[in-house]
Order: C-alpha cells, then structure tokens, then sequence
C-alpha cells in the first residue's frame, strides 16, 4: 500500500541526502564512527541503500547512526528510510490504521513515522545491539498503547451512554477490570454460555482441557466457541 507520509519522507531523503551539506554531516559521521568508513559507504545517499544486501552486517550500520542521531536532522532522517520497510510492516499490522484512534491508512503512517521520530530521540546516542528489533518494536509498543485507550475510551462513552468532550487518556485499567467492561456491553448479545466461556478461561485461568473436561465436551470443540465467542466480542 501507498503511503503518503513514508513516500514523501523518501523523497525528502533523496532530494537532501545529495545536497553540500550531506556531504559534510557524512565526513563528520566517517571521522565519529569508523564503522561506515570500513562499510565501503561513499556518501551520506548510501546509507539508504546499505540496507539492501550492500553490507555484511547492516545492523552495525544502523547502530552507528543511532549513537550519532544529534549530529544532524538527516541522520535522523537516513535512520527513518532504513527502517522504511519495518515501518511499513508496522502500518499492515495495525491493520493500515483502520480502527480508533487512526481510521484511516494515512492518519496511521502520520503517527508511524512521528513515534518513530520520537523513539529515536529516545535512543540517540546510545548503543543498541539488536538497533531495528529495538526501535521498531518500541513503536510498535507505543501504538499499541494508543489504541487500547482508544478501546478503554469507547467502551467508557458506550457504558456511558454518550461522549465527552475531554479526549485525555484516563488512567489505565487493569486488563482484568478492561474485560469485565467489554462482557457487560456485550452481555445483551452474547450468550450465557459464551459469557461463562470467556469468565472461566480469560478471568479465572481455567486452562481448554480443564472447561473441556468439566462440560462433558472435546478440547477442540471448547476452543472453537472461545474462538468464535471472542471474535464476537472484539467485533
């Protein structure tokens, strides 16, 4: 899928990463770190690239530029086109911003990249042994909080009976206390036995084979109505 927000940060990259001033952030960084020097990288544009199968050991290409982040905006900018392809990969999880708080592919990507921006921030000048599983699972983690206030959010309005015009965060809830909420808007169209299901194995811990042997049935059987009866209340 097309997204403007990492489409239009690629063509920044290519449009500044072959100015004067690149060729002076990538004689400052070669003299910092030794590293892109031996890669055999040529200029600030060929860190893009390195990426793709042009160095042994790309992470090390990453890291270093991860120490260097407040050198200069266009390290944080070439750190953001390398990550490009996790960046996208993040967006199809989420499920291309789809639902609450993004509802659209862009509002999404939007948000990728300015977390992404800001997890940097975070790790700059540090020195990351695993750089892009570091970085791209703190977004990751980072989104997946926006979007379980999101939840928490609309199920608050729902019990409610209607909005409110304040969108702060409220503090969060145990997962526990999360789920009784969701099972009590749900109740009216749920059944009684789907309700006990979703009690006895995600509130109590009762394990398949344990409700299994309980109510007479098979564990496979058990675990397509938990199935099924958790896609309805995630609907």
């Amino acid at each position: 899928m097309d997204l403007p927000a990492i489409t239009n940060l690629k063509n920044e990259w290519k449009q500044r990463s072959r100015s004067k001033h690149a060729d002076a952030v990538f004689s400052r960084l070669t003299v910092n770190e030794p590293t892109l020097s031996s890669a055999g990288l040529r200029s600030l544009a060929d860190l893009a690239r390195s990426q793709q199968g042009l160095f042994e050991e790309p992470w090390k290409v990453t890291a270093a530029l991860v120490r260097q982040f407040a050198l200069d905006e266009l390290v944080g900018l070439a750190l953001l086109v390398r990550l490009s392809p996790g960046l996208l990969a993040t967006a199809r999880e989420f499920d291309w911003g789809r639902p609450p708080p993004w509802c659209s592919a862009e509002a999404l990507a939007t948000d990728v990249v300015s977390t992404g921006w800001e997890v940097l921030a975070q790790y700059g000048g540090t020195d990351l042994p695993y750089p892009e599983r570091t970085i791209l699972r703190t977004i990751r983690r980072r989104l997946s909080s926006q979007r379980s206030a999101a939840r928490r959010r609309s199920l608050r309005e729902q019990l409610a009976g209607g909005g409110t015009d304040d969108f702060s965060d409220p503090a969060p809830i145990p997962v526990l206390d999360e789920l009784a909420l969701a099972l009590r808007l749900h109740q009216p169209q749920m059944s009684g036995r789907d309700l006990q299901l979703i009690f006895d194995h995600r509130v109590l811990g009762l394990t398949f084979r344990e409700i299994a042997a309980a109510s007479g049935v098979s564990v496979s059987a058990v675990e397509q109505r938990s199935y099924r009866a958790e896609s309805a209340l995630c609907a």
